[in-house]
């Protein structure tokens, strides 16, 4: 009788630990899809953003302007942490560390290192002591005259070169390498790393005899819950990213 009560103890709480375990899986779950959705909504202009002429030195032209493309990542789902001002402030060492010597963002991942002007704006915002204003003028600073970094008129994609570089400058790094790569929270996209170029065509599952029927062209062609971008994170690639991807398939998905 004793081992029959043992039994039906030993049963429940093996139904209690695997309840508990689902409960903390869940959780998981939903702080990454948290973290997803922080890096998806912060800014994320590139290294050729153009500051006005009265844009003054300040916290919030160093967040949203010169680190905005580590804000990709760097949002809470890997560390460190940047999306507050308090917790660039906090780290600001590392910060002007990596950055000055380029190795962050971190061209693995196709990123461009920041441009002098944005180096020079970090650098005085520390100098002036990380004040949330200031009367500073980036248009002060040598390497930031007459508004500089100008971004030039974009080309349309399909007038540029049909090139993997293309591809990764007008579509993956803005669209997906902030869950394709090896430090994402998510596990699934993590798998399909698509930079560099040898690490995408080793996917040969991807590929196929012409590009209608490859599978990196009908994933993102799509029109129900399967397709990429997920449906529930961001807009579907554009008519002509799109056909702009088709051709490059047929034409031997060439890397230069």
């Amino acid at each position: 009788m004793r081992g029959f009560y043992c039994t039906i103890i030993y049963r429940i709480f093996s139904i209690i630990n695997v309840f508990r375990f689902f409960s903390r899986l869940s959780l998981v779950l939903l702080l990454a899809s948290c973290n997803y959705k922080i890096i998806k909504d912060s800014p994320t202009q590139n290294s050729t953003t153009s500051f006005g002429e009265n844009a003054t030195v300040d916290a919030v032209l160093v967040q949203q302007s010169v680190l905005a493309i580590c804000l990709r990542c760097h949002a809470g789902n890997t560390n460190p942490n940047l999306s507050t001002i308090d917790a660039i402030t906090s780290q600001i060492d590392k910060i002007k560390s990596q950055v000055m010597s380029n190795q962050m963002p971190p061209s693995s991942s196709g990123y461009a290192a920041l441009t002098d002007c944005q180096k020079d704006i970090l650098n005085e915002w520390i100098r002036l002591g990380m004040p949330s204003t200031s009367s500073s003028k980036v248009t002060d600073l040598n390497s930031c005259k007459q508004g500089t970094p100008i971004q030039p008129a974009a080309k349309p994609i399909l007038e540029m070169p049909l090139n993997y570089q293309t591809f990764v400058e007008k579509i993956l790094q803005p669209k997906c390498l902030h869950c394709h790569n090896e430090k994402s929270g998510d596990l699934d996209a993590s798998q399909y790393l698509l930079y560099p170029y040898a690490e995408l065509i080793a996917h040969k599952k991807l590929f196929s005899t012409d590009g209608a029927h490859s599978k990196l062209y009908k994933i993102v062609s799509r029109n129900d819950d399967e397709r990429m971008p997920p449906p529930k994170d961001s807009a579907a690639l554009a008519t002509d990213e799109q056909d702009f991807i088709l051709r490059w398939l047929d034409n031997g998905y060439p890397e230069n």
